[in-house]
């Protein structure tokens, strides 16, 4: 069964220390400036409805993508630093699913913490890498089965 597209965001998870509102797409082309710009709409709308009620919150545009979804991992094109630099302007983090699944791999061999992706995917803008989940990885406890 289809269901229509409302045009919000594909998900919006509260979490008492900060927001985070989002798109997912696939795409056979690269990140474009449109898809970082959806994110800002719904960002933006989001930030409406707060404003009508009196709330405040600290929201987090996250935009998961898998560019070239038709193309092997090792072929596929980086994604250009223009849509890196649009999205750091906006606010914005870009996630690759390949990079999204490496980082859930590490959280289910207890390499990172709920906490670490929380302050990390609240904190950075632009681009997400690995990298920035190895800095201190020293300070996480082992998984415990």
């Amino acid at each position: 069964k289809h269901i229509p597209d409302d045009k919000k965001e594909d998900f919006l998870i509260k979490l008492p220390s900060c927001t985070f509102i989002g798109e997912i797409k696939g795409v056979t082309s690269n990140v474009k400036y449109e898809h970082i710009s959806q994110v800002e709409l719904h960002y933006r709308g989001y930030l409406d409805r707060l404003t009508e009620t009196g709330t405040a919150e600290n929201v987090k545009q996250l935009l998961i993508m898998n560019p070239f979804r038709t193309k092997a991992l090792d072929k596929r094109d980086p994604i250009h630093i223009s849509q890196i630099e649009l999205a750091i302007r906006n606010g914005c983090l870009i996630i690759e699913t390949n990079t999204l699944l490496r980082l859930y791999e590490k959280f289910c061999n207890g390499e990172v913490t709920t906490q670490k992706c929380v302050d990390v995917l609240s904190n950075k803008t632009g681009l997400l890498c690995l990298a920035e989940f190895d800095a201190d990885a020293g300070d996480i406890e082992p998984y415990k089965v």
